[in-house]
């Protein structure tokens, strides 16, 4: 029984400690390079560049829609580049970050304003990004998934 006990305890400190090595505070480096790239995707999606957000994707990237509809890099770009929506103000909250390796996830709420026919509409999307370092020692979203709240 003691054996038992102490093998119990061994494994619960060493997941302990996996776990918190995984998740880093927002003042690490790493964390705050994710939410400035992120901030940078949602500059870009404003001003409709596509390319600017095409620069921040993987050449295989994917992401899944809260319609169930997977979009590749091309699609997403040409997305923002024909995106109608008049905006007025946006920006990412509500970050966390967790970095394994040279894989990052990151977690936030993309909310912004539009103008229309009837006014100000406000948008909002809780969103997931898998960010991957590359070898040059830039980081990538490969992987991406939204579904919108408002």
């Amino acid at each position: 029984m003691f054996q038992l006990t102490v093998t119990r305890r061994t494994v619960l400190i060493a997941l302990a400690s996996v776990s918190l090595a995984a998740v880093l505070p927002a003042q690490d480096p790493v964390s705050r390079e994710l939410m400035k790239l992120e901030d940078q995707w949602g500059a870009a999606s404003m001003k409709k560049d596509g390319a600017g957000v095409g620069k921040l994707l993987s050449d295989d990237f994917l992401s899944f829609t809260d319609k169930g509809v997977v979009n590749t890099k091309a699609k997403i770009m040409q997305e923002i580049n024909t995106d109608t929506l008049q905006y007025v103000s946006g920006g990412n909250s509500a970050y966390k970050v967790k970095i394994f390796g040279g894989t990052g996830v990151i977690i936030g709420v993309w909310t912004a304003n539009s103008k229309g026919a009837k006014g100000t509409v406000t948008h909002s999307w809780a969103w997931t990004d898998t960010w991957m370092k590359q070898a040059d020692g830039h980081w990538l979203c490969i992987a991406s998934q939204s579904t919108q709240t408002k």
